[in-house]
């Protein structure tokens, strides 16, 4: 097991301090007995001169003559008790010796016990308990290291536990992630193939080419946000009329393209019934009556006669239409009227405009106005309306690429669109 408690182990390659006590020990019990022996030897000498100065006062005359003699004595004397001296002195170190071992014996066997207790410890075994049963100081702290161990080895397999249950989550968490990709991807496939669709019923809904007349020239752009769009033109067209249509739903996306295709239902009962603008824009409300769910609609309506050039328009709260004279004047064409949505009756008034050969009708949706570049300025009106004087002169489609691709780089090429784009250009030409 790792050393989880990154403790320092007791150094191996020192004296140990069973060792060092066991050395004081004897060398404090060596130091007694010597000056044991020593005072021993002292004190015996000293006694036995004492008892021969006795001795020899009172028998001083008997002494002289054995003077000799006597000192042979003493110095015989002094050797036994040298030896003596030497016996007990050596038989108290053995003994000192003895106690000295169970003394060391005593005091460091458990702090051997502990430092091994610890040495397991730091390598990482949890199991490493220490075992003394007295109960002094060392009792106690054995208690308090066993307590430890013990408080670790719940702690390890607490830790287990939560390790294993976060492993166990985190693989239920990756399966269910992987089951939820799996299901999200499949879901986003279908949801591409479904927007594929979308995609192509809008264009299908869009005008295929425009109409091949003679006293007109018309070209258009659209360009959607998103796959589908809200913006809707149309045209409708026969030997003497022509019908220009433009709206913008409001959001983006497939909410805002299934209205618009709603819008182009309407539109169709309205080309057969040759209602006049105003009439179309309200029969377009009553056919979106309770599906708006809080969505609106700009449009613009125009209804041309082909053969002297009048124009009836009518706006349905739809950004202005521009009238591009053929003289180059530019004349931006300002009309009442609301929105269609859910609360109110759309209000549009019918605009009669003279057209003249050569004019042009300029309508488009708030996507080309509201292009916004990196520093959040807006294309603006003003920009269109000079863009459309310095090239009045272009054809329909040289315009309507010219405004679309100054509003591309107005924002920047790598930019994405923020709105539908849709412009469509108009040119009255008279000839029929």
């Amino acid at each position: 097991m790792r050393n989880i408690l990154k403790l320092k182990p007791f150094p191996k390659n020192q004296i140990s301090l069973r060792h060092k006590i066991a050395l004081g020990f004897v060398s404090f019990n060596t130091v007694i007995c010597l000056l044991l022996g020593f005072l021993l030897y002292q004190a015996s000498s000293f006694i036995y001169s004492n008892k021969m100065q006795k001795n020899s006062l009172s028998n001083s005359t008997y002494s002289i003559s054995l003077n000799s003699k006597n000192e042979d004595t003493i110095i015989e004397i002094k050797k036994k008790l040298a030896n003596i001296t030497a016996i007990v002195t050596f038989a108290t170190f053995i003994i000192a010796l003895f106690i000295s071992l169970l003394l060391a014996k005593y005091f460091t066997e458990p702090l051997v016990m502990l430092s091994d207790g610890m040495n397991k410890l730091a390598s990482g075994d949890l199991t490493a308990l220490v075992e003394i049963k007295n109960k002094d100081e060392f009792g106690v702290l054995a208690d308090n290291f066993n307590e430890m161990v013990t408080n670790l080895q719940i702690s390890s397999e607490v830790q287990s536990e939560l390790i294993t249950e976060v492993s166990t989550l985190n693989e239920n968490l990756e399966r269910k992630v992987n089951e939820r990709t799996k299901t999200i991807q499949a879901q986003s496939q279908e949801l591409k193939k479904q927007l594929q669709m979308a995609e192509k019923i809008q264009l299908s809904l869009l005008p295929s080419k425009v109409p091949n007349i003679r006293a007109t020239n018309i070209s258009f752009k659209y360009k959607p946000m998103m796959q589908v769009g809200g913006d809707l033109l149309d045209f409708y067209h026969n030997n003497r009329e022509l019908v220009l249509f433009i709206c913008d739903v409001s959001g983006h996306g497939v909410p805002a393209a299934f209205l618009a295709a709603m819008v182009k239902m309407s539109l169709q009962s309205s080309y057969r019934m040759r209602q006049s603008p105003s009439q179309s824009i309200r029969k377009i409300h009553r056919t979106l009556q309770g599906k708006l769910n809080g969505h609106f609609v700009s449009a613009i309506f125009c209804w041309i006669n082909l053969e002297d050039g009048t124009m009836l328009t009518s706006n349905a709260g739809h950004l202005p239409l521009i009238h591009i004279k053929q003289t180059g004047e530019i004349l931006p064409i300002k009309s009442k009227g609301r929105v269609i949505c859910e609360y109110f009756i759309p209000n549009s008034i019918e605009i009669k405009i003279p057209l003249e050969k050569g004019d042009k009708i300029v309508m488009y949706t708030d996507g080309i106005i509201e292009a916004t570049n990196p520093s959040m300025e807006l294309y603006g009106e003003d920009r269109l309306l000079y863009m459309l004087q310095l090239n009045y002169q272009e054809s329909p489609q040289r315009l309507c690429d010219l405004i679309y691709n100054s509003a591309i780089e107005f924002m920047g090429k790598d930019t994405a669109l923020s709105d539908d784009m849709t412009i469509l250009i108009f040119e009255y030409t008279g000839e029929l």
